[in-house]
Formats: C-alpha cells, structure tokens, sequence
C-alpha cells in the first residue's frame, strides 16, 4: 500500500511540474474528467487537441458525456503521438479513476514528447549548421568581391 501511495505520489508531480500546476490529493478524481491529461498533451504537442471541456465557476462539474469527449481526445491524441495500443488504458480506466492503468499510458505519451523534443533539437542544430556556413561563404564572397 505504501508503495502504491509514493508511486500516486511521484506520477501526480511529474504531471504538476510539466502543467506548472499542483494537482488535489486524490489524483484519480482530478484526472477522471480528461481536462488535465488533455492539456497536459497540449502542453508536449501544442494545439494536438482542439476542444478541451473545462468546469465553468457557474457549472464546477462536467456531465459524463464531455468527460468521456475529453478522455476520448486525450486517447486520439495518444494514438497521434505513436503510442502503442497496448500501452494505451481504456476510457473507462480514466473515467473511474484508476490511475494505475493510466500511469503507462502518461508514461508512453511523456517518453513520445521527449523523441520528439530530442528529433527537433537535432533538426535545429543541422539548420544552424548549414545557416552558419552560408553566412561565412556570403562573407567571404562580399571581401573579396572588387569594387567598380
């Protein structure tokens, strides 16, 4: 049991450090309504999901069917980003607050974000690279082109 409370535990950071947000106690209950996962998968991979049910402070509790429209976004979403099927929970895990199942879904979606963030630096670097020696090729050009 302890060990299931420090697991909880250390899943709800990694998911408040990445939203800049901290999450209640029961992780289950803040999760089961899909906002923070969809948001969450918006923060890796912006705009990724386009219409997020939120609570309004005149209506603070969503009805089932826009929880299970979030929670159905944030699999779509999962299934974009690569992650295996296998590795993915099913609504119904989310919606009931069985965070366990849906610890390996954050896990696969987390490590797709940083292939991504690591594929992209590369890119970047590669652009720099090639910026760089035109530049220097363009400089050389213009000292040694003779004026008229």
């Amino acid at each position: 049991m302890a060990f299931l409370i420090l697991w909880t535990c250390v899943f709800g950071q990694s998911i408040e450090w990445r939203l800049k947000r901290s999450l209640p106690e029961d992780l289950g209950e803040a999760l089961n309504n899909g906002v923070m996962l969809c948001q969450l998968v918006n923060h890796l991979r912006p705009r990724t999901i386009t219409i997020i049910h939120t609570p309004s402070p005149a209506v603070p509790q969503l009805s089932l069917a826009k929880c299970r429209r979030n929670v159905e976004s944030f699999l779509e979403a999962c299934r974009k980003l690569g992650v295996p099927q296998l590795d993915l929970c099913l609504p119904s895990d989310i919606l009931l607050g069985r965070v366990c199942r849906l610890h390996r879904t954050v896990q696969e979606v987390l490590k797709r974000a940083e292939q991504d963030s690591g594929c992209l630096a590369h890119h970047f670097a590669g652009f720099a690279t090639f910026y760089v020696c035109v530049m220097s090729l363009l400089y050389l050009v213009y000292c040694n082109v003779p004026v008229f």
